[in-house]
C-alpha cells in the first residue's frame, strides 16, 4: 500500500491539482493545472466539499485509448498508457515552461523546443524512455518466472478504495478523479494496467540487478580499481582563489600578484602571495578584526578550499591528477581581464578510506508508545519474537515492513544503505561502525527517538563501493543491451502522434 500510496502523492506534488486537496475553481483556465490554479481555489478550500463539486475542464481528451501505442513480446502498453508517461513528464517539466516561452494553453506540437523538436517531441521522448524501460524489465521478470503476487493485487485493490473514498469526498466518480490528476482523460482502468506493469518490472529490474551483483567479484574490483586508478576513483582536495579580482587593482598590482602566484610552489609560498592579496584588496579594518593578513588570508586559504573533488576534464585537473606534476601550485592563463585563478593542491590524489554501512533497523518510538521504557518493552518483545524464527535477513526486513515506525525506511523493509559517519544519531552509529560489527548482528539501540531493532548487513570502504558501482553500471548497460535484443520494442509512430497534447 505504500509503494502506490506514494506513486499517488507523487502526482499530487506534480499536478498541484485540486483533486489532491482543495475544490477546483469552476471558472480555471485549461492551462492552469499547476500551482497558479491552486492558488485561485484557496478560497473555495478553506470549507469541507458538499455535494458534486466542478472539475477542471481536460487539459487534452484522448480517443482510442485501447490502441496498442508500444508491445515487446509479451507486453504492451496502450495509447492511454503512453498517455499517462506524457502527462508525468509534461507536469515535471509545467512549473518550467513560462521560463521557456511555452504556452501550456496551445499544443505542444504547435510550439518549438529546438530547431529540430517541438515540446511534444521531447515530452515524448521522455514517455518513451519510461515505456523502454518498464517493458524491457517486465519481459525480464516473465522470463525469470516472476508474478505479481496476491498481496500485490490485494495491495492495488486496495488503493483503489481509498481513491474511490478520496474521490466520493468531492461527489466525483473514480475516473473524474484521476481526470483531475492527469488532466486528460485516462481513468482507474488505465491507471490500474500500467501499474501493474510497473510493479512486475520493478521485480524483474529487482531480479537482474541481484544477479549482476553475483557476477562481480573481488578480482573484477581491484582489476577495474588499477586500471582506473586515482583519475577514475580518487579525489583531491584545493584552494582557488581568484587573485586579479580585487576592487582598486591597479596594473602595476595585477602585475606584482601574478608574479607572487607565478613564483609559487607549496602552501607557504601560496599563503605568503595571498597575503599580498589580502594587502591589496581587503579593506584594513577587516584585517584588524582577523588579527593581521596572516590570519586573514588563513581564513581566506580555508573558505576556498573545495574538499574530495573527483577528476573531470580541464587544464587544472589534468595538473593535479599527472604523476609528473611538480609543486602544489598551478596558476592558470590569464582568461579575461579581471580573472586569473591561482589554485593549491591541499591534498594529493587519494581514495576514500572512510566506512559505509548498509543497516536494517525497527524502530518504535516514543512519541507513540509513550515514555521511553514503553518503546523499548515493545522493541524487546518484538525482537524476542524475530529471533524464534529463522533470524534471517529476510524475515528481518519483513518485521520492518509490517511494524517499523521509521516512514523513511519501514516500507523498504528498514534498510538505509551507504550511511556514513556523521549521518545517524551518536548511539546509532557507535553501534553500526564498532570494528568488531559484522554481517548478521543484531541487538537494540536507544535514540531521543525511540528503541530501534538493529541488524547489520555489509560494510565497505568508498573507493571499493565507488569501482563496484562503476562495474554494476556496466553490468547494467550490457543488461538491458542483452534486453532490447532478446525482446525488442515497437513502436507504434501513427498512435503516439495521435495522443492530443
Amino acid at each position: 500500500m505504500k509503494k502506490l500510496t506514494a506513486i499517488l502523492i507523487t502526482i499530487c506534488l506534480i499536478l498541484g491539482l485540486a483533486a489532491c486537496g482543495s475544490t477546483p475553481a469552476s471558472t480555471a483556465d485549461p492551462s492552469q493545472t499547476g500551482t497558479e490554479s491552486q492558488s485561485a481555489s484557496t478560497s473555495a478550500s478553506s470549507e469541507a466539499p458538499s455535494g458534486p463539486q466542478e472539475t477542471y475542464p481536460l487539459i487534452a481528451e484522448q480517443t482510442d485509448l485501447d490502441a496498442i501505442a508500444a508491445h515487446a513480446d509479451h507486453f504492451s502498453f496502450t495509447k492511454g498508457e503512453m498517455t499517462y508517461f506524457f502527462a508525468l513528464t509534461f507536469k515535471d517539466y509545467y512549473s518550467y515552461l513560462s521560463y521557456f516561452g511555452v504556452d501550456p494553453a496551445v499544443s505542444m506540437k504547435e510550439q518549438k523546443y529546438d530547431e529540430e523538436r517541438t515540446w511534444f517531441d521531447l515530452f515524448m521522448e521522455e514517455a518513451r524512455r519510461y515505456a523502454n524501460n518498464y517493458l524491457l524489465f517486465a519481459e525480464a521478470a516473465r522470463d525469470r518466472g516472476l508474478e505479481l503476487s496476491k498481496e500485490d493485487l490485494d495491495e492495488i485493490a486496495a488503493h483503489k478504495a481509498e481513491v474511490e473514498t478520496e474521490a466520493a469526498s468531492y461527489g466525483w466518480d473514480t475516473d473524474t478523479y484521476m481526470e483531475q490528476l492527469f488532466g486528460t482523460n485516462i481513468g482507474w482502468s488505465v491507471y490500474e494496467s500500467v501499474t501493474q506493469k510497473m510493479m512486475l518490472a520493478n521485480k524483474g529490474y529487482e531480479a537482474v540487478v541481484a544477479e549482476m551483483k553475483e557476477t562481480i567479484s573481488e578480482e573484477d574490483i581491484l582489476n577495474r580499481y588499477l586500471v582506473g586508478g586515482f583519475n577514475d576513483f580518487g579525489f583531491i582536495d584545493y584552494a582557488d582563489i581568484n587573485f586579479l579580482d580585487g576592487e582598486g587593482l591597479q596594473e602595476a598590482d595585477r602585475k606584482e600578484l601574478q608574479e607572487a602566484f607565478s613564483a609559487a610552489t607549496d602552501r607557504a609560498s601560496y599563503l605568503k602571495a595571498m597575503i599580498l592579496f589580502v594587502d591589496k584588496t581587503v579593506d584594513e579594518e577587516k584585517i584588524k578584526e582577523a588579527g593581521s593578513s596572516l590570519l586573514y588570508a588563513e581564513k581566506l586559504l580555508e573558505a576556498n578550499t573545495k574538499k574530495k573533488q573527483q577528476y573531470v576534464s580541464g587544464e587544472m585537473m589534468d595538473w593535479a591528477f599527472s604523476e609528473d606534476r611538480k609543486g602544489d601550485v598551478y596558476v592558470q592563463p590569464e582568461a579575461e581581464e579581471g580573472s586569473q585563478h591561482a589554485y593549491l593542491l591541499t591534498a594529493a590524489p587519494y581514495r576514500d578510506e572512510s566506512t559505509y554501512v548498509n543497516v536494517r533497523h525497527v524502530l518504535f518510538l516514543t512519541e507513540t508508545l509513550g515514555p521511553a521504557e514503553a518503546a523499548r518493552a515493545k522493541a524487546e518483545e518484538a525482537y524476542a519474537e524475530w529471533q524464534k524464527g529463522d533470524k534471517t535477513e529476510d524475515s528481518f526486513a519483513a518485521l520492518a515492513v509490517s511494524s517499523s515506525e521509521d516512514p523513511g525506511s519501514a516500507s523498504n523493509g528498514g534498510l538505509y544503505e551507504e550511511v556514513a559517519r556523521g549521518e545517524m544519531k551518536e548511539s546509532f552509529e557507535n553501534w553500526c561502525f564498532d570494528p568488531a560489527r559484522k554481517p548478521g548482528d543484531t541487538g537494540i539501540v536507544d535514540t531521543e527517538y525511540g528503541s530501534h531493532i538493529m541488524y547489520f548487513v555489509s560494510s565497505e570502504t568508498g573507493w571499493h563501493m565507488m569501482v563496484r558501482e562503476d562495474l554494476m553500471a556496466d553490468a547494467y548497460e550490457a543488461a538491458v543491451r542483452k534486453l532490447n535484443s532478446e525482446h525488442p520494442l515497437v513502436f507504434d509512430e501513427a498512435v503516439l502522434e495521435s495522443i492530443n497534447w
